[in-house]
C-alpha cells in the first residue's frame, strides 16, 4: 500500500460505536489540545506531506464530525492529493455530499468505503435524517464505492435496509457486506463491549514481525494536535512518532519513538512496548534451519472467529466444510431479518 495519512478530523466521536475504543482515544489525548482539526493548522500539516502520500480521510472518528470537513476535503483535493474517503455519512451537508460525489463520478476518490449501521445497534449514535438518507441514496449507487457493516452476518439497521431496497438497485444489494470480523485494535478493545466472538482472538506474538498493510510502516494516523500515530490501531496513542506541526515528514521516520519500535518488532519475543506484537495485521517472521518463512499472525477468514465455528472445530468438522455451514448460517440469520 501506498504512503498514507489518516485524517482524524476530531477526537470523541459521537457515532460511539461498540467496535471503537473512543474511551481509550479520549483518555490520552492532552485535554489541552484543540479537539477539532482546524483548517489553518491542517494547511500547515498538508505542506509537509509528500505529494504521492494518499490522504485518507477516516482516522479514528467520523470525517463530517467536524463542521469544518468540507473544507479540509476541498484543501486537499486543491493541493493535488489522492484522495480516500471512510465515512458513514453522518454529519454531512448537502453541499459535502454533493461535493464528494462529483468528485466520484470524476475518478478523484480513490477508494470510499461507505459504514453502513448495523441492526445489532453497535452505532449507538447514529441518527437517521433526510440528509442522510440523500447522501446515501447519492453515494451508495457508485459502483466503485465499499460497503460495509458491524455485523458478523451482514445485517443492516432496518430502515437503511429498507431505504437501500427501495432504490432497486442490483448493484448496491449484491454489494451489501455478507459477513464482518472485528478486530482488537491490537488489544486496545475492551471485550466486555462487544460479542467476543466476532472479534479476532487475544493476540502476544514472540516472533519477529513486520506490518502487513505495509512494510515501511508509512500509513499512518494524524490526530487534531498535528500528533501522528502509527496506525489505525493505536487508539491509546502508544507509539506517537511525530508532530506534523513541529516536524518535517521525514523526521517521523526516523524519530526516536519509531526507530525505537523498529528494534522491538525485530526482537523474537513479545513485548507490551510495541503494538505490532499485539496486532492481527502483524506478519510473523521465522527462521528454521537456515530457512525463512513469513505469515499473518492470524487466520485472516472472518468466518472462523465465529461461535458456530468453534463448536464445529470440537467436531472436527473440516474448515472447507464449516466455512460453508458458517456462509449458510449468515444467510439464514439475513433471511430471517428480511434481508
Amino acid at each position: 500500500m501506498s504512503a498514507t495519512l489518516e485524517i482524524t478530523t476530531m477526537i470523541g466521536c459521537p457515532l460511539a460505536c461498540t467496535y471503537c475504543p473512543q474511551g481509550l482515544l479520549k483518555k490520552n489525548y492532552s485535554k489541552k489540545c484543540d479537539t477539532f482539526l482546524s483548517l489553518e493548522n491542517f494547511k500547515i500539516i498538508l505542506e509537509k506531506v509528500p505529494k504521492d502520500t494518499i490522504i485518507n480521510f477516516c482516522g479514528y472518528s467520523e470525517p463530517f464530525s467536524n463542521p469544518n470537513c468540507l473544507e479540509l476535503i476541498k484543501h486537499t483535493f486543491n493541493q493535488g492529493y489522492k484522495l480516500y474517503m471512510h465515512t458513514t455519512l453522518q454529519g454531512a451537508s448537502l453541499e459535502a455530499i454533493e461535493y464528494i460525489y462529483d468528485l466520484s463520478v470524476n475518478g478523484k476518490i480513490g477508494k470510499f468505503v461507505l459504514h453502513l449501521p448495523d441492526g445489532h445497534k453497535n452505532m449507538p449514535g447514529f441518527k437517521l435524517s433526510e440528509d442522510y438518507l440523500y447522501g446515501l441514496g447519492k453515494i451508495a449507487k457508485l459502483e466503485f464505492v465499499d460497503l460495509m457493516t458491524m455485523s458478523s452476518s451482514g445485517i443492516v439497521e432496518n430502515e437503511v435496509y429498507k431505504y437501500l431496497k427501495g432504490l432497486k438497485s442490483t448493484s448496491i444489494l449484491k454489494r451489501l457486506p455478507r459477513g464482518w470480523r472485528g478486530v482488537s485494535r491490537a488489544n486496545n478493545l475492551k471485550n466486555n463491549r462487544v460479542d467476543a466472538d466476532t472479534l479476532t482472538p487475544t493476540i502476544k506474538l514472540n516472533h519477529s514481525v513486520s506490518c502487513g498493510i505495509t512494510p515501511f510502516y508509512d500509513v499512518n494516523t494524524l490526530l487534531p494536535n498535528g500528533d501522528v500515530a502509527l496506525c489505525c490501531m493505536d487508539y491509546g496513542q502508544k507509539h506517537i512518532i511525530g508532530n506534523l506541526l513541529n516536524d518535517s515528514y521525514n523526521d517521523l521516520f526516523r524519530s526516536e519513538n519509531f526507530l525505537k519500535l523498529i528494534e522491538i518488532n525485530r526482537s523474537q519475543k513479545y513485548s507490551e512496548d510495541s503494538l505490532c506484537k499485539s496486532c492481527s495485521s502483524a506478519i510473523c517472521h521465522t527462521v528454521k534451519k537456515g530457512k525463512s518463512t513469513s505469515k499473518r499472525s492470524i487466520e485472516p477468514n472472518g468466518r472462523r472467529t465465529t461461535r458456530l465455528s468453534k463448536l464445529l472445530q470440537r467436531y472436527k468438522v473440516p474448515f472447507v466444510v464449516s466455512d460453508k455451514i458458517i456462509d449458510t448460517s449468515r444467510w439464514l440469520n439475513r433471511l430471517l431479518n428480511k434481508q
